[in-house]
């Protein structure tokens, strides 16, 4: 083992946490710095035995390329904030739901694992597109998060996870306020 887990954990937390604040200030430093995180973190879950969340930063590593990529010549001015269409959040609850009755019905333990994935998988992909409804789902994703990593001893991942909620929170509530001012001031034209 060439760094102790810990040591990955708090590494990986800073760089995701300041990830995130920056996402939420739209700023395209915040892909590079997830790319990072996503990096320590594959390798930390992996060795922790959590697959789904070391394949979920496996497959954000060309997210976050794609992220960065969509966002090059924005900057948090340029950068239009979206709605998510109802059918797309719809699909995303109904596979989530789906998903916890047939593991809870079979009797699967990782159910939890399967939906934090799915769930910040779309939230991933609905920030690149800068749509608001991603802070929703990266708040419930991190509610089940703060459960995954209180069991697996992750404390810093743990505290993270809670950060994440309050970052969320008020993101959602931030990008929620831009994109009604531009909606009202879309229509006022």
């Amino acid at each position: 083992m060439f760094f102790h887990p810990e040591t990955l954990d708090v590494a990986a937390a800073t760089l995701s946490v300041s990830g995130t604040i920056a996402g939420s200030a739209r700023l395209k430093i915040s892909w590079l710095l997830s790319f990072l995180a996503c990096i320590i973190y594959f390798g930390l879950f992996y060795q922790k035995s959590l697959f789904f969340n070391a394949g979920i930063h496996f497959i954000y590593l060309p997210l976050s390329i794609i992220g960065l990529y969509l966002w090059k010549d924005k900057t948090p001015s340029t950068l239009k904030i979206k709605s998510t269409p109802v059918p797309i959040l719809t699909f995303i609850a109904g596979t989530c739901l789906f998903a916890f009755f047939y593991c809870k019905i079979h009797q699967h333990s990782w159910h939890y694992d399967f939906i934090t994935s799915f769930l910040s998988i779309n939230a991933f992909i609905l920030m690149a597109f800068a749509q608001m409804e991603c802070w929703l789902l990266w708040l419930t994703a991190d509610i089940l998060y703060i459960h995954i990593y209180s069991t697996q001893g992750l404390p810093f991942s743990l505290l993270k996870s809670v950060m994440y909620c309050m970052i969320a929170f008020s993101s959602f509530i931030i990008w929620q306020k831009i994109y009604r001012k531009k909606v009202a001031d879309d229509s006022s034209v």
